[in-house]
This record gives C-alpha cells, structure tokens and sequence, in this order.
C-alpha cells in the first residue's frame, strides 16, 4: 500500500463525485516522488480490473470503520477481500451481521501483490473478473 501524503476528499467533488483520472495522476507522481516506478502491482490489477467492465469501490481493511460505512449505507452487489487482514475482517463482519449478502457474494482471495497471476488464459485474474462477471449477471 501506498501511503500518500494527501487526503482522500482532495479528490472528491460533490456534484460529480471521486475523481479517479486525478487521483492517479496524483498517486504516479507521489510514487515517483518517494522512489518507486509506476503503480503497484495491486493497482495494476485493480485497473485492469476496471478496464475489464468491472466497477469497484476501493478501500483498505486498516480503516475498519470505513469499510463498515460503506457496507452499511451503498447498495453492494459483492464483497472482495484480498489479503489476510481483508479477509479477516470481512470473518469478523459477517458473524456480527454487519455483512448480509449471501456467502457466493463475499470473495476472498490472495492478497494482489503476492502470487496473483495476471498473464494467460486461465490467469488469477481472468478467473476473478469471471467470478465478479457471473454475480453482477446474477
């Protein structure tokens, strides 16, 4: 994860909403900045997750009250956590009934940037955005 030096509102707009193209260009350049090359590879993948039709919304598991902000107050359609400490929380969600979609809509995966495939035809990644296509067809 990338740590950034700014706060999520800076990119919100309230007629129009998060405004993601300045938020990577921030993101890149900060990146640059700090001595890293490009995006991390868990933004890769979540960008090629978008390129692929799927809409998400993004946020780390560190900030639990977020998270069960969003759960609670946007109509999700499903649930990914990836990494250990995501899909801890999600556990921990759903025995307190904060999360009340049904278990095929809450997928846990490896964590992005450790192990997850995204080159091939029967990829990591083609394999998920196959899952997440069949519940938003569901």
């Amino acid at each position: 994860m990338t740590k950034l030096d700014t706060n999520w509102w800076d990119f919100w707009n309230p007629e129009s909403g998060f405004d993601y193209k300045r938020f990577e260009t921030y993101y890149l350049e900060y990146r640059r900045k700090i001595g890293e090359s490009g995006e991390s590879r868990t933004r890769t993948y979540l960008d090629l997750i978008h390129a692929d039709g799927i809409n998400t919304v993004e946020t780390n598991a560190s900030h639990a009250k977020v998270v069960k902000l969003l759960i609670e107050n946007m109509p999700l359609k499903a649930i990914v956590a990836y990494g250990v400490p995501a899909k801890n929380l999600v556990s921990d969600f759903q025995s307190q009934r904060v999360i009340t979609l049904p278990d095929e809509r809450v997928i846990r995966e490896k964590h992005f940037s450790r192990g997850f495939s995204f080159r091939g035809r029967d990829s990591d990644l083609e394999r998920f955005c196959d899952k997440i296509k069949l519940i938003f067809c569901t």
